[in-house]
């Protein structure tokens, strides 16, 4: 049993969560006339004193010897609703337990079904309906159409506390741990789906975790970045694959790539929007990354590769900016292309972009192993030369070929 104090303490919290969550002025019918609005303030003060009077009467009786008149108690109060509540906050306080406990019970079920028909009459669109915290920034995104109203309010039904702090103008540090938590737990759920072979992510999740690690609720790409790094696996999981169909769900998936800037975590939203086509999101994320030659190197080669497979010879004179970078990619293991591992310089796959953009054959320029890729026109491991004379010489071709056509460009 609870201690009268922190009985007292855990309810009003409860109260001021769920009311705070939802708190919003709601919409007033224009008066009529000032005198027909008197009447209805005083008619109204009349009927709440009375339902007060009422509730006090109905909480003392949940302590009752007769187990039916405690039960028309309970529904007397439920059917009062909101205007019980400080009669439950004070019967929660009482001695004796039978009240106490009912009390509790009673409130919290008030509590719930405000806060449902809240949510039904904001899915609905009611007039004057309160709309929970956040929604203006995502009906930006996928519009205010019943079925996205009726998505939010999932959202918020699951993590409505988290939506309320990731929403405030200032998200500290603490909420980023609350949301590392929350893509950790679900990174738990995934791991586990797939020792019993039946993955899959609910499309909620995905949404929420898209929205909230969205620009407009998280602006730095510095406090935003070590959850892209784990949003990352989660979004590349097979299971995600389903949620991330729906329009809306990749509406929120190219509100979540194109704005962001060129940090670390480029990399890691180039390589989401590859896998799920999002072509255009991808591609205005690439022209951010390859305006800035000091762009992070792992997101070069996939930057270029979307300028390449979705803009013409505009491309080009961005992507020469990067014909300079000779530092390492990665490296190419094929012992039957050569014994030792080949290094993939980042101005390969750049040059390789070039050479499609500018319409020319790639095995013109020495790339004797290139092989086809429908989501990013080429594999990037595959752009390869074998030597550094190799490179040298496609290099100077390329130069040739640019100073020949300055014109055309």
């Amino acid at each position: 049993m609870l201690a009268n104090t922190t009985f007292k303490k855990y309810v009003l919290a409860t109260f001021l969560i769920c009311w705070t969550m939802l708190a919003s002025t709601n919409a007033e019918e224009p008066n009529r006339s000032a005198n027909s609005n008197e009447t209805r303030v005083a008619s109204a003060k009349g009927s709440e004193a009375n339902d007060a009077d009422a509730a006090r009467s109905w909480v003392r009786r949940l302590g009752a010897d007769d187990y039916r008149e405690r039960e028309t108690a309970a529904r007397q109060l439920l059917a009062l609703g909101p205007a019980a509540k400080p009669a439950l906050l004070e019967g929660a306080k009482l001695p004796n337990l039978e009240i106490r406990l009912r009390s509790h019970s009673l409130l919290r079920e008030i509590l719930h079904s405000g806060f449902e028909a809240r949510l039904k009459a904001f899915i609905a669109g009611e007039p004057g309906a309160t709309a929970p915290p956040g929604w203006l920034k995502f009906k930006e995104i996928v519009g205010s159409s019943k079925s996205s109203r009726e998505l939010y309010a999932e959202i918020y039904r699951r993590d409505g506390a988290l939506l309320a702090e990731v929403n405030k103008p200032n998200v500290d540090s603490s909420v980023i741990q609350q949301l590392q938590k929350k893509i950790a737990d679900v990174r738990q759920v995934q791991m586990a789906q797939m020792r019993t072979g039946t993955p899959k992510v609910e499309r909620e999740v995905i949404a929420m975790l898209l929205f909230v690690t969205n620009k407009k609720c998280i602006e730095s790409d510095r406090d935003v970045y070590p959850l892209i790094i784990n949003l990352y696996s989660l979004l590349l999981y097979s299971g995600t694959d389903v949620a991330l169909r729906e329009p809306m769900l990749q509406m929120l998936l190219d509100a979540w790539a194109a704005p962001r800037g060129t940090g670390p975590g480029a990399y890691y939203i180039l390589e989401v929007c590859s896998r799920y086509n999002r072509t255009a999101a991808g591609l205005k994320l690439s022209y951010k990354l390859l305006e800035n030659e000091n762009a992070p190197t792992n997101a070069v080669p996939l930057a270029a590769m979307f300028v390449a497979k979705q803009g013409g010879r505009e491309g080009i004179p961005i992507l020469e900016k990067h014909l300079k970078n000779a530092t390492r990619y990665t490296m190419h293991h094929n012992p039957q292309i050569r014994k030792e591992p080949i290094p993939i310089e980042v101005r390969d796959i750049v040059l390789a972009m070039l050479i499609h953009l500018s319409g020319q054959k790639l095995e013109d320029y020495g790339y004797k192993h290139a092989k086809p890729d429908s989501r990013t026109i080429f594999n990037r491991y595959s752009l390869l030369f074998l030597s550094e004379e190799d490179r040298t010489a496609a290099l100077k071709k390329w130069k040739q070929w640019r100073d020949a056509n300055q014109e055309k460009r």
